[in-house]
């Protein structure tokens, strides 16, 4: 007995020995291996935070009205963060005054904070859960490119406007980039160079004011004007936009444009936290979104490594409408090696830039693909090249040169960029990227024989052809409103243009019980709408008086959706709505078979969880197809009253929807006991099983619906119509793109795919890696 006593005895203290190793081990490793843990004195770390607060942000931005987008997803953003990082935060500013912390800067563009601090106080904040990583603060260059004396220009465009053909956008289209601001982090700028004074939007030029605080940043000095010790900044800034006329022989490619800039580089050098801030700045200038401009233009890149330090940044950018565009870095002492290209340009979400000479061809220091990102050596980077070698710019002291690297190839797509945005102010960045692409002339060599490749990309962009595209239609469409109640309203507009006899309401904020409808929807058809729980909002009375229907059905009960919603529709309409409703979600299912069929006989059967509705809406679209009932359980047994229906109809088999997670063998069990067949379609999660899903149901289609995923009450409302034209519902994330998808896409025939939501709800660069597969 003593022997046993003392063996569990000694199995528990080596089972927390265990444990307390492997809790060690989890904190150490969330350190990186570059920081020196022995260190005594401060290091230099960013803390990232598990959360990504760019999808915690979706719900309450969705809603936003188009003009305050911005605002809306910093205060959010800001919210967020604030929630995340406050045991942090408390952490840091407990120790300030013990001397072991000497700083910190929380950000909110990226859920991470910069801290200088002791190895103690570093080893403290990798013990807590929200904690992901701790990396090292690291050094981030800038190639200061060559330059070589040059007279003053004549005012002609060189070569590099005749290959891209920037000046026949200028003079047969008339665009400048008039009305577009371009941001730039780099060295600085010489605000005074006459070739892009009159350019910098804090400069009044009918007053001679100044006006530096949502127009200039400096995190290198305290200068409270533009300034440029190094010329880089000036340089990249006058190839974007430097003006035509007396006071400026350099002519930039929009010269319409202004800039604004903030200076993040001492010499070449700057930090990851430098960056940071200056990319969260320009998000919201001076503290003002509304001031954030419309591309934002990065010469500069670090080493070609897979730290995804800065993916949220482009999300954030990119989420509120700003293109950002990037280097692919320069080769300084040989011919550049492939998968050289730098982070960020190097991240899949990015839009990076390689340079040619003037001969067309690629750049020997132009650094190539594939990204460090994409170990399957398929994502062809950079996408674009542009002139880089033998290029007319301003320098400092009111100077000219010719200068060249990728960091002067960038700002021809940056400004190109605002010549586009001019012809089309409401193009979204993953727009303006696809046109580019689109319109880009394949370059190729003896080392890159077939286009598009790791060189050069997709080749040089056509500027006149690429704004062009920018007004024409496209391979796919965006389906949305200002917010869910009003993408419904677009849905029904587009799909039922003559009107409807039947029009389904639900609520837009408790939709469980729309769930289940799809069949009811097959017996009479009509659109979705959405309904506020006690009101309908002027938009939607709007779009059903277009529809004009015979019959309005309210799903759900009064707690979701109440009585003063059909009083509205008696009073306005002079229609009695009919309510479909029962005491629970399950009972509902039921009640809404029973309206289907009348008692007549089904056979089949699709049973979900009622309480993971991303199944119900997954199958939605082909329950109405093939009209079959969806019934909600609870995952774990059958209700009473489903048991009943299911004898009273007679039917003989039910699909199971679903892992064994969602519904569970003992369910399936009974269901067998009532000598009911059963088939279960279930993936490892939500995307998975939408894919089989329609493997299974769908045999060709040329139409697919692009759904999010998470948030799907967009799917929610397309369901029906996805039945109505026999297309699959495809279920996506925010920003990435779930396995398995893109080959199920490549086997879909030729069409046009329907993208439910805003960016908010489906980034355009998720659509365009989408599309391009």
């Amino acid at each position: 007995m003593k022997k046993t006593l003392f063996g569990i005895f000694l199995a528990v203290i080596l089972s927390l020995s265990t444990l307390i190793v492997s809790a060690n081990n989890e904190e150490y490793n969330k350190i990186s291996l570059d920081i020196d843990r022995n260190s005594k004195g401060y290091l230099d770390v960013l803390v990232y935070l598990n959360e990504n607060i760019h999808l915690s942000g979706d719900i309450a931005i969705r809603d936003s009205e188009p003009e305050n987008l911005g605002t809306d997803y910093v205060n959010e953003l800001r919210r967020a963060a604030n929630s995340n990082q406050e045991r942090c935060i408390k952490l840091l500013k407990d120790n300030l005054e013990t001397g072991k912390v000497k700083e910190y800067s929380p950000f909110f563009i990226t859920n991470a904070i910069h801290v200088k601090a002791d190895i103690d106080i570093i080893n403290e904040l990798s013990k807590l859960p929200e904690v992901s990583k701790i990396y090292k603060n690291d050094n981030v260059e800038m190639e200061l490119s060559s330059i070589s004396s040059l007279s003053t220009p004549s005012g002609e465009t060189g070569w590099n406007h005749h290959e891209m053909k920037i000046d026949r956008v200028k003079h047969d289209l008339g665009i400048d980039g008039s009305g577009i601001t371009i941001g730039f982090i780099d060295s600085g700028v010489d605000w005074t160079h006459p070739a892009i004074k009159n350019k910098w939007r804090g400069y009044n030029i009918e007053t001679g004011e100044v006006n530096p605080e949502d127009s200039w940043l400096d995190l290198v000095g305290d200068s409270k004007l533009p300034t440029d010790e190094y010329s880089h900044g000036t340089a990249i800034v006058s190839i974007a936009v430097a003006g035509s006329g007396e006071n400026s022989p350099l002519v930039g490619v929009a010269p319409g444009a202004k800039w604004i800039a903030a200076r993040a580089f001492a010499d070449k050098n700057t930090t990851n936290a430098n960056i940071i801030k200056a990319a969260e700045w320009m998000l919201a200038p001076g503290g003002d979104p509304n001031k954030a401009p419309d591309i934002i233009n990065n010469s500069w890149g670090g080493e070609s490594s897979a730290n995804p330090w800065f993916k949220d940044i482009v999300v954030a950018w990119k989420s509120v409408g700003i293109l950002p565009v990037f280097a692919a870095g320069n080769s300084v002492d040989s011919v550049a090696k492939p998968g050289s290209i730098e982070n960020p340009a190097s991240l899949l979400n990015t839009l990076s830039v390689g340079a040619i000479d003037d001969d067309l061809k690629l750049a020997k220091f132009s650094k190539r693909g594939p990204s460090a990102f994409d170990s399957s050596e398929k994502i062809i980077k950079p996408e674009l090249v542009a002139p880089g070698n033998n290029i007319r710019a301003a320098i400092i002291n009111n100077g000219y040169a010719k200068m060249y690297g990728t960091s002067i190839a960038t700002p021809h797509i940056s400004g190109l960029a605002a010549l586009m945005k001019q012809h089309n102010p409401n193009a979204s960045p993953m727009k303006i990227e696809k046109a580019m692409i689109a319109s880009a002339v394949p370059l190729t060599d003896g080392e890159y024989p077939e286009s598009p490749n790791m060189g050069y990309g997709y080749g040089l962009p056509d500027a006149y052809k690429a704004v062009n595209l920018i007004k024409e239609n496209d391979s796919y469409i965006r389906i949305s409103g200002k917010n869910r109640f009003e993408t419904a309203i677009e849905l029904s507009k587009k799909y039922y243009p003559e009107g409807a006899n039947t029009v389904f309401i639900t609520a837009g904020h408790a939709y469980t019980d729309a769930l289940v409808m799809s069949p009811l929807s097959n017996k009479y058809d009509g659109p979705v709408l959405l309904s506020e729980k006690d009101n309908l909002s002027e938009e939607v009375l709007s779009e059903i008086k277009r529809l004009s229907p015979d019959n309005i059905f309210i799903i759900g009960g009064e707690n979701t959706i109440g009585q003063r919603v059909i009083d509205i529709l008696s009073e306005e309409m002079s229609i009695n709505a009919e309510r479909i409703y029962g005491k629970n979600r399950y009972i509902t299912s039921v009640n809404i078979a029973d309206k289907v069929y009348e008692h007549n006989k089904f056979s089949e059967v699709f049973i979900v969880n009622g309480y993971k509705e991303i199944d119900a809406i997954s199958i939605s679209g082909i329950a109405k197809q093939k009209n079959i009932p969806v019934i909600l359980t609870d995952g774990k047994s059958l209700d009473s009253d489903i048991k009943s229906t299911l004898m009273k109809y007679g039917v003989s088999n039910a699909v199971i929807i679903g892992g064994e997670s969602t519904i569970e063998i003992g369910l399936a069990d009974e269901l067998k006991s009532m000598d009911i067949s059963t088939e279960r379609i279930g993936g490892s999660d939500r995307f998975q099983t939408s894919l089989l899903i329609n493997q299974k149901y769908i045999d060709t289609s040329k139409n697919p619906f692009i759904a999010n995923g998470i948030n799907a009450v967009d799917a929610l409302t397309a369901g029906p119509i996805a039945g109505k034209i026999k297309s699959p519902m495809i279920l996506i994330k925010k920003d990435e793109i779930p396995e398995g998808v893109r080959e199920y896409m490549s086997g879909l025939g030729a069409g046009k795919i329907t993208i439910l939501g805003g960016i908010n709800s489906i980034m355009d660069e998720t659509v365009f890696e989408l599309i391009n597969w």
